[in-house]
């Protein structure tokens, strides 16, 4: 049988009836029976929800940040750290002038970023955010432009991002630490067996949902995506991303196992409809319904059945109707297509 926390008026009603029955008095607004009434119903219901908040501790889904990391380190689970933005700066300036590695520049806003290698102009180089500048804050656009913390004769004060390497990604989320406990507990290890390649891939910063393929005796391909990256295609991973979690997969698969990363491209989905009562809000929590839809369900090489998006539209807050004109019918990808919401549109 559950435990239900009582609410202060029931505590306060009860504690009223117990100086009644023991006392014979009736607490009233303005009397000391009634101060020391309240006073305890006060503190009784502090005690119970500190009870509450202990019994959901007591459970890795329900425990708050601190407690659940604790869980999760049972599990062999830790919370992945941030990581740098890297990619390639161009410096302009007088030639044969050397700029040493580890030249610091800065950005507007005072996010920092240092030169990786000792570069002779003209030239490119490669730079990395600063040590306590990792996360998405640090990522740049190209063309972005940033300047040196300490001129250097011959040079430039101000240059230009050409293009990232790697995105920066931020400490890892309680939610996306639940999502990888949960598998581990629900899907233990088993030396290579199937779900441990999805479980190992995402042990690697950024990568918020992965699938796996047995191509057969000794060979798996594993497909993720990086939701954290940003808005459609965003999610989908570079070369070098690739790169990682391939060489991480592979380092704890089984050593007879090959292990490749399927290079995804972008099925985008758009979406015309018209909803009724049409007004910014309904509108919003239509898009909302979607990009949670897709994140659900959309994933390399599925179908996502016309009935489904229909029914992610009419589970908007405020939706009492609609009429979808596109997509007219399911929508298939390849397995090496990721399906990605695309431009919602109302008429």
């Amino acid at each position: 049988m559950p435990f239900t926390v009582p609410t202060l008026q029931a505590i306060l009603a009860r504690i009223k009836a117990d100086f009644r029955a023991v006392l014979g008095v009736d607490p009233q607004t303005s009397t000391i029976e009634y101060a020391l009434v309240r006073a305890e119903a006060a503190q009784s219901k502090g005690q119970y929800s500190y009870g509450a908040y202990i019994k959901d501790q007591g459970f890795p889904d329900l425990a708050d940040e601190q407690h659940f990391w604790r869980w999760a380190a049972i599990w062999g689970v830790y919370q992945l750290p941030p990581t740098p933005w890297k990619g390639t700066y161009k410096f302009t300036g007088a030639n044969d002038v050397d700029i040493p590695a580890g030249t610091e520049l800065s950005r507007s806003d005072g996010q920092l970023y240092a030169t990786d290698v000792l570069i002779t102009l003209p030239g490119d180089v490669a730079i990395t955010a600063k040590l306590g500048y990792e996360g998405t804050l640090a990522n740049c656009d190209d063309g972005q432009p940033l300047t040196l913390s300490t001129p250097i004769t011959d040079v430039d004060s101000e240059g230009v991002v050409l293009s990232t390497s790697v995105d920066g990604t931020d400490v890892e989320s309680h939610e996306d630490g639940l999502t990888r406990l949960l598998g581990v507990i629900r899907t233990p290890a088993s030396g290579g067996g199937p779900g441990d390649y999805v479980t190992w891939a995402r042990e690697v910063p950024g990568v918020t949902r992965a699938w796996e393929t047995a191509l057969g005796a000794g060979a798996v391909a594993v497909t993720f995506v990086r939701d954290n990256d940003g808005p459609g295609a965003a999610v989908l991973p570079d070369p070098g991303e690739i790169e990682d979690v391939r060489a991480h997969v592979q380092s704890k698969a089984p050593i007879t196992v090959v292990v490749s990363v399927t290079t995804l491209t972008a099925n985008t989905v758009n979406f015309v409809m018209s909803v009724v009562p049409d007004n910014p809000t309904v509108r919003q929590a239509v898009e909302a319904e979607l990009e949670d839809f897709f994140v659900r369900e959309a994933e390399p090489g599925a179908t996502l059945d016309l009935s489904r998006m229909n029914a992610a539209i009419s589970a908007a807050a405020g939706e009492t109707s609609h009429v979808l004109t596109t997509p007219a019918a399911d929508v298939t990808s390849t397995p090496s297509q990721m399906p990605l919401l695309g431009t919602v549109t109302f008429t």
